[in-house]
């Protein structure tokens, strides 16, 4: 008798991720990175800076009622070229926007990317 055993998701469950390009001139925000489809469940919340910001500039990514829901202030550090990654096991009843937000600071350089990845 043969079985088949999965590791993983399978190839039918894998969504791709949400994925936002940004720049200073995207402050205050907030800034729409995409919308999370109810009963998708984000696992992993990656930001990139590319280009470091300047101003003193604070970054979170959340939604409208948690702007740190996915990533605080406390989890990277927009001065420093560099991959800041959070493990979230955060999943949405309803279909949710996230957004990346700017609570302080006013930046007159930097860039950056954020990946959201859904299962």
């Amino acid at each position: 008798m043969t079985e088949n055993i999965r590791f993983g998701p399978s190839i039918e469950s894998i969504v791709a991720p949400l994925v936002l390009d940004f720049t200073f001139a995207d402050h205050p925000g907030p800034v729409l990175i995409g919308n999370v489809g109810a009963g998708r469940m984000i696992r992993e919340t990656v930001l990139l800076i590319e280009d470091a910001f300047d101003g003193n500039i604070e970054i979170t990514i959340g939604d409208m009622l948690a702007q740190g829901r996915l990533q605080t202030v406390y989890d990277n550090y927009p001065d420093h070229v560099d991959r800041y990654n959070v493990s979230n096991c955060v999943d949405y009843a309803v279909d949710t926007d996230v957004y990346l937000f700017f609570p302080v600071g006013i930046p007159t350089v930097g860039s950056g990317r954020v990946i959201v990845f859904l299962d």
